[in-house]
């Protein structure tokens, strides 16, 4: 944040995080890339929408293709799920694809808003138009994304967030609308792996002075667990309970998110009956 109160700035290299969900929805091609730049944009609305709670960034996709679902949750721990519909191969970023943002606020409230993604646009255009006409703050993204060789492994995903403040004044303003042209695109940028966070963060804001409020790693992490399984299992009515049982096996989840099994044994499910 500039000392000041002129701007806030969020960085992230999300790369490590980012392989794990492509890792883990099998993604590959155009649709990994859309991934990790959701990835990023997700984190990035996090940080500055809802730092300390949960927030999900949601792609649906157009035609019809399916959905992308960021979760990105306080501590930096980040998942992402990718459910296709019916007959497509791929969610695809086009005309008629929708954003949305959830974010959480306190008193567990929670706040969600819808945009449709303007024609041509790219993830982080997207993530501007929610910005601008949802949560009425302007503010500029920019993400890289990409990949080695034939696009079989991520090599970076970087991005940054700069929003104006209701204190901005008129000769920040000037620096930073002169400078963000030459930074609308950090592909080139994000080639380099000397550049970090911190030091995107320092060239947008040569010449201000501002402070560091926080940092955080971010993880792909899942909070998927025995437990939560079980306690999914309790939910279900007494009848699918007894026909789960009266199976004689075990029964195996598996969580979408990072592929993780589970197993509900038989002793499980009659303590469950007990229980009810």
């Amino acid at each position: 944040m500039t000392d000041d109160g002129s701007f806030r700035v969020v960085s992230v290299d999300a790369t490590q995080c980012a392989r794990g969900i492509i890792a883990a929805q099998r993604a590959a091609g155009p649709e990994a890339k859309l991934l990790a730049e959701l990835t990023v944009g997700a984190i990035l609305f996090r940080e500055t929408m809802a730092p300390d709670l949960r927030a999900q960034c949601v792609l649906h996709g157009a035609d019809d293709s399916g959905r992308i679902a960021i979760d990105a949750q306080p501590e930096g721990r980040t998942r992402g799920l990718i459910a296709r519909a019916k007959g497509s191969s791929a969610v695809v970023l086009g005309d008629g694809a929708q954003l949305e943002m959830v974010r959480t606020l306190p008193q567990q409230r929670g706040f969600r808003g819808v945009v449709e993604v303007p024609p041509g646009a790219s993830t982080a255009q997207a993530l501007m138009e929610y910005m601008q006409s949802s949560e009425q703050i302007v503010t500029m993204i920019a993400i890289a994304a990409r990949f080695d060789g034939e696009g079989a492994t991520l090599s970076r995903a970087l991005g940054y967030l700069v929003q104006l403040t209701p204190e901005t004044r008129p000769e920040p303003l000037r620096i930073m609308t002169e400078r963000l042209p030459s930074f609308e695109s950090i592909d080139e940028r994000a080639k380099d792996l000397e550049e970090t966070p911190h030091t995107l963060a320092a060239k947008l804001l040569e010449g201000l002075d501002f402070e560091v409020t926080s940092e955080e790693r971010v993880a792909f992490a899942c909070n998927c667990s025995a437990e939560r399984v079980l306690a999914s299992v309790s939910s279900l009515p007494r009848a699918d309970i007894e026909e789960l049982l009266s199976a004689g096996s075990s029964v195996s989840l598996t969580c979408d998110y990072c592929n993780q099994s589970y197993e509900v044994s038989l002793a499980q499910l009659r303590a469950l009956l007990d229980r009810s």
